[in-house]
């Protein structure tokens, strides 16, 4: 359902300033920026956010994003990539078989790791978990870019499916 409202991060961010919510080496939020931002729209909503710490996550101490790879700073300090190990079932447009899990962990062991979330930015794809949480009800249509992908795997905890679309 359409709120018809914006929702301004800035001050929430701003709040939060001190902790990891942007890697140093990339443009995107971390997955504590993004859970943060999903936080703030289900409280907008009414909705109370499932728990950050209620979330089993994998982890990577090497990440080293999109300013590393187009500067190449050679005192580059790697970030940690944390991504959410949600059990859920992904239908991706075009591809045959269903994915297991919101991250290809096989992109660990290449360059784009951030890539892993959502098995990329794929045009259409439909995310399910029955049973993850007692909230879910309905589904939702996210139209994203990729901050998004950080931010998606928790709203499995408030929809029964998540229909996902990058348009670029």
């Amino acid at each position: 359902q359409h709120q018809g409202t914006n929702l301004n991060l800035l001050p929430l961010f701003i709040q939060h300033k001190e902790e990891y919510l942007y890697y140093r080496t990339d443009h995107h939020w971390t997955t504590y920026g993004a859970y943060l931002a999903y936080a703030a729209w289900m409280e907008q909503k009414g909705e109370t956010p499932a728990s950050y710490d209620a979330v089993d996550y994998g982890k990577s101490e090497n990440f080293l994003g999109t300013y590393y790879s187009t500067s190449k700073a050679v005192q580059a300090k790697e970030d940690t990539l944390l991504y959410q190990k949600i059990p859920a079932t992904l239908t991706i447009q075009g591809v045959d078989q269903p994915k297991e899990g919101v991250y290809d962990e096989s992109k660990l062991a290449q360059r784009d790791q951030y890539g892993g979330f959502l098995y990329g930015n794929n045009a259409l794809t439909t995310l399910s978990c029955p049973g993850l949480s007692d909230q879910q009800e309905g589904s939702v249509l996210v139209i994203k870019d990729s901050y998004a992908n950080a931010l998606v795997p928790y709203l499995l905890y408030h929809y029964e499916k998540v229909v996902v679309v990058d348009l670029r």
